[in-house]
């Protein structure tokens, strides 16, 4: 069985699929929390606008 090469740098830095989709805290990645919608981030790589939520612990905090 060979190893397996590391994950791109440019892959391993992005958001997990659910908070990127708007499915989880985009701050800590809760499912099960009520979510609201707490603004958009746009990733270097494709300039696109992607509509993030947060649960209610971090609703309010910047988006960074």
């Amino acid at each position: 069985m060979r190893p397996q090469a590391p994950a791109p740098a440019d892959v391993a830095d992005q958001p997990p699929f659910a908070r990127l989709h708007g499915l989880a805290c985009w701050h800590c990645g809760a499912v099960t929390k009520a979510l609201t919608p707490a603004g958009e981030v746009t990733l270097d790589d494709d300039g696109k606008a992607w509509k993030v939520v947060s649960c209610e612990v971090h609703e309010g905090r910047p988006l960074s």
